[in-house]
């Protein structure tokens, strides 16, 4: 992979769906499938890491929220992406 690879997390309802679009329509290629829970697809330099619900990111919040396609998305910071070229980790992008 790139070593300017940008990561997001999408949270889908479907993985296997969800890996279908992106790769006839958008022209992603499948990195890997542990769907149900997961998968990960690239294009150049977009890596999109497709979360289900039986995913590790599909857990509740301490709040008890449950986490869905919409609204909790997160892009992944690369090592040389925060302070002092240390790892920035996921930065919420959370859409309402």
């Amino acid at each position: 992979m790139p070593t300017d690879m940008v990561n997001v997390r999408y949270m889908v309802n479907d993985v296997e769906a969800a890996v279908a679009w992106y790769t006839n329509n958008l022209g992603f290629t499948l990195l890997t499938s542990a769907a149900p829970a997961f998968a990960d697809v690239v294009r150049g330099s977009l890596r999109l890491l497709l979360s289900g619900p039986k995913s590790s990111a599909g857990r509740p919040m301490a709040d008890g929220e449950q986490p869905g396609p919409g609204g909790w998305n997160r892009i992944h910071a690369g090592p040389a992406c925060g302070p002092g070229g240390k790892s920035g980790g996921a930065v919420p992008a959370r859409v309402s």
